[in-house]
């Protein structure tokens, strides 16, 4: 799936003013090793992990990764088995969604599943 054009313009002004956090690996030599200064052992791996997904704008698995990212700074702050496995889950489930367009379609299913459910 192409990239939107508001994501390639935002990709493109954030790459110019140094911030490599949008750039794909295969394109830019500084996406793969740009991890925030300060940022802990934990967040620091998953955010390396995560720039390899190159989650294109609307994909349902930019909340797993937003959730994991948050469990990770949680974990280096202080760590809990809890915390710990629900990271290895979201992980898991990224991987399990995959790349391809039937990963997509899985995620949107799931999140219409738990919708239904909370309600």
């Amino acid at each position: 799936m192409a990239d939107s054009a508001s994501l390639r313009a935002r990709r493109s002004r954030a790459h110019k003013a140094g911030d490599h956090s949008l750039c794909r690996p295969e394109r830019c030599p500084e996406a793969e090793t740009q991890v925030p200064e300060g940022a802990d052992p934990i967040e620091a791996a998953l955010r390396r992990y995560l720039v390899g997904l190159d989650l294109p704008e609307g994909d349902v698995r930019a909340v797993i990764a937003a959730t994991a990212l948050r469990l990770a700074e949680g974990l280096d702050r202080h760590a809990t088995a809890s915390a710990a496995r629900e990271l290895r889950g979201s992980v898991a489930e990224l991987q399990e969604l995959g790349d391809d367009d039937g990963g997509r379609a899985q995620g949107t299913r799931m999140l219409d599943d738990l919708k239904e459910m909370l309600r």
